[in-house]
């Protein structure tokens, strides 16, 4: 039976590296604004690790569970 993914999955796994990826392509400013443009590169950097490891943790819980039900059948 497959479970209909979880809220969050969609915010975390989708929209938020979508979001963070096209502000550091958008980070090509630099010739435009170039005293943001490094502020938005590492605002934008630091937005995909948070979001990176939030993803391997939900993974890896996620993942763990369903150990736990394999090894009970």
């Amino acid at each position: 039976m497959i479970q209909p993914a979880h809220w969050t999955d969609i915010w975390t796994y989708g929209v938020a590296p979508t979001v963070a990826f096209l502000v550091a392509a958008a980070a090509v400013a630099v010739w435009l604004m170039p005293d943001w443009a490094a502020l938005v590169l590492a605002i934008s950097l630091v937005a995909l690790l948070v979001s990176s490891i939030r993803n391997a943790w939900d993974l890896v819980t996620w993942i763990t569970a369903k150990v736990d039900q394999l090894d009970k059948v």
